[in-house]
């Protein structure tokens, strides 16, 4: 509780009582003189010595933590961990278990998916390859799978060390024309060519290869694979090599090697044509599409989901150079690849961006009584969710300069975009709209306004006191029935009414 039996308060468990939690809050550091400590560098006095300045942080800090619950500050010690660069797995395996049993023993759990995803966002930027072939890789990520592959990577890293960059266990091509085995023998390379592979999947890839006759079997080296920037993952005896979203090549282990799953399926000299049972698909569609981008292409591969909620995509955009009146500079969407309804929520920080998902995750299997499939994050891959963010920050930005709103009002035109996207036919469904194919729903433009128009709310402040006041029209509020309004008149503020009068003729 928080210090001083005069201004205690309510510990808050992290439900929805939020907003008024954070009046209070608030208000009682007023009271102990600590809140202008919290706030920008300037409201506390120049003249106060720096150490004194901490000591008043220092103390603000201690008794927020002190008015929150061990649930919540055990939860925020979860998702705010994070491993240094260079750090050792085991240790940060070891400080998330600790922290996973102190949650447990005060009833909080955290599921096994959480927690997978948990680890994953918590390391470092070394890590990015490792994260993104687990997090796009499979449909269900399981905290034991993750687990057992970072002490995996971990083993090898220290093999590799050891070895100080020995080279006898593997293959080494010189310039001279000659490879290298492991047992330091030298064989010849006699030719340079290109085979085609035809791979587990169907499609056949060519290859540029080097002949070399003393050699028992015909080998991919990793390391060419990497530096033609490839990606590659091996776990439970299975091999996958991916570049992007795509998976291009498959093995599975067998002794000490990783035989492909596929087959040479013509020599050097073959010509691959559009008639040909062997065709290269992946080429021959990009030349049918006029070199459409291998993302679009990627588009017009994967996605073909049968029903909501079994591929969704997302993106984070920003940070944006103007906050919004909340405070956010980053824009987090969902969009459900069969309905193609859009979720937009605006954000602080990434930090925010974990909880966010978690939130939304529960509210959309709750309304569609199904658990999502195939979570697609941006990473730089992501066609449709990149699009999606252009084309609600475009119109917004138009929607802002036609209602003569400042930049700060992003975030409520960027509302207003969404809710027409999701509210307006679109070919790709053939003419439906994404609410009508995600609930049943078909669309009521009754109620829609122009964004930006001047409106008045009626409201009742005493006898003599004018019945309504002037706003302007921001959209509507989420949750709540009712139009979300920005009040021009006396201190300017947001509201939410649904006794309102438009005057939507001055917009025309």
């Amino acid at each position: 509780m928080a210090s001083g039996a005069k201004y205690e308060i309510e510990k808050f468990n992290g439900g929805k009582n939020f907003s008024l939690w954070g009046l209070k809050m608030r208000a009682m550091l007023i009271q102990q003189g600590l809140w202008k400590a919290l706030e920008k560098e300037g409201r506390l006095p120049k003249t106060l010595p720096e150490e004194e300045k901490i000591d008043l942080k220092e103390q603000a800090l201690s008794t927020i933590q002190l008015s929150l619950s061990n649930e919540v500050l055990g939860e925020k010690r979860l998702f705010i961990l994070s491993m240094n660069e260079g750090g050792s797995i085991k240790d940060h395996l070891d400080e998330f278990n600790k922290l996973i049993l102190d949650l447990k023993n005060i009833d909080v759990k955290i599921e096994d998916e959480d927690q997978a995803i948990i680890v994953l966002c918590s390391l470092p930027n070394s890590y990015d390859n490792f994260v993104e072939t687990h997090l796009h890789s499979r449909d269900q990520l399981s905290m034991e799978d993750v687990k057992a592959a970072l002490n995996s990577g971990e083993l090898k890293k220290k093999v590799s060390e050891d070895k100080s960059g020995d080279q006898a266990a593997g293959l080494v091509i010189r310039a001279t024309g000659t490879m290298v085995l492991g047992d330091d023998t030298t064989l010849s390379i006699v030719g340079i060519g290109n085979i085609q592979i035809k791979m587990y999947d169907g499609i056949v890839r060519t290859f540029k290869v080097r002949h070399v006759p003393g050699l028992k079997k015909n080998l991919i080296s990793m390391s060419e694979l990497d530096s033609k920037g490839y990606r590659y993952s091996c776990e439970g005896g299975a091999l996958k090599v991916s570049k992007r979203a795509l998976a291009i090549l498959k093995g599975k282990k067998v002794g000490s090697l990783y035989h492909s799953q596929g087959s040479i399926a013509n020599g050097t000299c073959a010509v691959s044509t559009s008639s040909s049972p062997d065709k290269d698909v992946t080429w021959l569609w990009y030349m049918r599409l006029r070199h459409m981008s291998e993302r679009g292409m990627i588009e017009l591969r994967v996605h073909r989901t049968q029903g909501t909620v079994d591929y969704i995509h997302s993106d984070l955009w920003g940070p944006l150079l103007v906050a919004s009146k909340g405070g956010a500079v980053y824009m987090l969407t969902f969009i459900d690849d069969y309905s193609k309804k859009v979720w937009v929520y605006k954000l602080k920080s990434k930090s925010d961006v974990f909880l966010t998902f978690k939130q939304w995750k529960t509210l959309i299997e709750k309304q569609s009584g199904k658990q999502i499939k195939c979570l697609r994050t941006e990473n730089g891959l992501e066609y449709c969710s990149e699009r999606m963010n252009h084309t609600l920050l475009e119109r917004a930005r138009c929607m802002l300069s036609n209602a003569g709103l400042s930049k700060d009002f992003w975030a409520e035109v960027v509302n207003h975009v969404n809710y027409l996207v999701n509210q307006s036919p679109s070919t790709t469904i053939g003419l439906k709209t994404p609410e009508e194919l995600w609930s049943g729903s078909t669309a009521d433009y009754s109620q829609l306004r122009i964004f930006g128009c001047p409106m008045y709310a009626h409201v009742k402040d005493g006898k003599l006191e004018p019945r309504a006041v002037k706003c302007v029209f921001l959209g509507y509020a989420f949750g709540v029935k009712g139009h979300k309004l920005w009040c021009v008149q006396k201190s300017p503020q947001f509201l939410i009414s649904r006794d309102v009068t438009f005057d939507e003729s001055v917009m025309l």
